[in-house]
C-alpha cells in the first residue's frame, strides 16, 4: 500500500486504486496519526521536506526524489552536523544555466561557488534554476526503490564506476574525511541518462 502524507496538498489525487490512501485529504488526519503511519511504515519515499525527519527518527529507509545538489554534504562525515551515512538511492535536481543551454557539471557547480551555498539570493543572482525530476524520472526510480526493498537492487561493475566517478569530483574539491567510496547512491536509470554532471 502507498500512503500519500503531508498536512497541505493543492490537490487530491487522481486514481481509483485502492492501494493507494490520499491521507491528507482524509478525515482520519490527525499529529497522532501522522507519528503512527511514520512509526509503521516500510520506507519514505520523497523529497527530503520536514516530514522526511519522521522517518529518519524511526529508522525507516528514506528513499529521496529532487534532491539539490550544493546539499550533497549532508551524506558526507563532517559536512554537516546532521550528516549521516545513506546507503538508499536518491535522484537529484539538475542546475539549469540559461546562459550556457544546459545543465551545470559538479566541477561547474564548485566553480560557482555553490556546492554548499544555501543562498537563494546568490543563486538567483546567477540566473540558475533548478529543474525537477520528471515523472518518468520518478517512475524509473520507483522500479529502482521497489527493486532495493526487496534486496534486489545492485550496482554492477559499470555502475560503481560511474557513481564512484560522481563522488570522486566531490571529494576532490572538498576537504571532507571520505569513509565510504559511495556514501549515497544515486538511482542506476537516472545517473545513466545524466552522465554530463560528471564530465
Amino acid at each position: 500500500n502507498v500512503i500519500r502524507m503531508g498536512k497541505i496538498q493543492k490537490e487530491q489525487l487522481s486514481t481509483t486504486n485502492p492501494m493507494i490512501f490520499d491521507y491528507p485529504f482524509s478525515n482520519l488526519k490527525s499529529d497522532f496519526a501522522d507519528i503512527f503511519l511514520f512509526s509503521k511504515c516500510s520506507a519514505y519515499f520523497g523529497s527530503d521536506s520536514g516530514v522526511q525527519n519522521l522517518a529518519l527518527v524511526y529508522n525507516k529507509p528514506t528513499f529521496l526524489i529532487n534532491y539539490s545538489l550544493n546539499i550533497l554534504t549532508q551524506f558526507m562525515k563532517g559536512g554537516l552536523n546532521s550528516s549521516r551515512f545513506h546507503p538508499y538511492p536518491f535522484i537529484f535536481k539538475n542546475i539549469f544555466d540559461p546562459n550556457r543551454g544546459r545543465n551545470l557539471t559538479l566541477n561547474e557547480i564548485f566553480d560557482q561557488d555553490l556546492f554548499a551555498n544555501y543562498s537563494s539570493k546568490y543563486f538567483n543572482s546567477l540566473g540558475l534554476k533548478h529543474i525537477s525530476n520528471s515523472s518518468d524520472d520518478i517512475l524509473e526510480y520507483s522500479q529502482d526503490v521497489l527493486e532495493y526493498l526487496k534486496g534486489n537492487w545492485k550496482l554492477d561493475h559499470d555502475d560503481l564506476k560511474i557513481q564512484e566517478e560522481f563522488w570522486n569530483i566531490i571529494y576532490k574539491r572538498t576537504n571532507l574525511e571520505r569513509i565510504n567510496k559511495i556514501p549515497a547512491p544515486i538511482g542506476k536509470s537516472f545517473l545513466k541518462k545524466n552522465l554530463e554532471i560528471i564530465n
